[in-house]
């Protein structure tokens, strides 16, 4: 199933959809998006007062 929506069925207050994607995949080959989710992650756990990394994970079977 797809999610989302298609490059060329943008929302109109977005720019053209080339340049959207453009973007898009010079960020996806330097890993800002990755990096942004990251950061974000760790504002995110120390405004609730949490460790910004988290030090355990669990893994269920």
């Amino acid at each position: 199933m797809r999610t989302g929506c298609a490059w060329r069925q943008l929302p109109a207050d977005f720019p053209p959809w080339q340049t959207v994607y453009w973007y898009f995949v010079r960020w996806e080959k330097q890993r800002v998006t990755l990096r942004m989710l990251d950061a974000l992650r760790q504002q995110v756990r120390q405004v609730e007062g949490r460790d910004g990394e988290p030090r355990a994970g669990i893994i269920d079977s």
